[in-house]
């Protein structure tokens, strides 16, 4: 895992109770976040990118490595998620930097039923990018060419 993933595990730690976690794991290329957080123990973990060749990388090391909670689709995104909705502890985004929408995205993700209360939406971005503006987030974390910008679920009015 590389310094920028650890730094944010670092983050993670002090918010999630990776025991009692579901993670959802967007555009999850070769898995590393997913890979991450089922060896802290999370409980249920969904990983989702559209290339084949990632998805049966992740396949591969979650089953050498006997993380069985990992559950691998070989789906494009965009097209899985709006019918397909979850409830979880900690959602991780990475989608390409360029690809337009992740605004929407974000917005879908926070204010349906996706995140749980008191969970976690992280987006990996460009660090020039600004999601600032977006309901319930926290903060951004600049790491060079990437930055994470961190969501928590909107209150209810």
């Amino acid at each position: 895992m590389d310094r920028t993933k650890e730094s944010l595990f670092n983050i993670l730690q002090n918010h999630l109770v990776w025991e009692e976690s579901s993670v959802l794991d967007l555009f999850s290329g070769t898995g590393n976040i997913s890979l991450e957080a089922a060896s802290r123990g999370a409980q249920s973990i969904v990983s989702v990118d559209q290339h084949p060749a990632c998805a049966a990388y992740i396949r591969k090391m979650a089953e050498e490595l006997g993380f069985i909670q990992i559950k691998v689709l070989c789906k494009d995104v965009l097209k899985w998620y709006p019918s397909n909705p979850g409830s979880f502890d900690f959602i991780f985004l990475d989608p390409p930097y360029q690809m337009s929408g992740q605004t929407e995205l974000v917005n879908t993700l926070l204010l349906g039923k996706w995140l749980r209360p008191k969970g976690i939406l992280v987006l990996e971005h460009n660090p020039i990018a600004e999601f600032a503006h977006l309901p319930g987030f926290t903060e951004m974390r600049k790491y060079g060419q990437s930055a994470f910008s961190f969501f928590t679920k909107p209150e209810s009015p």
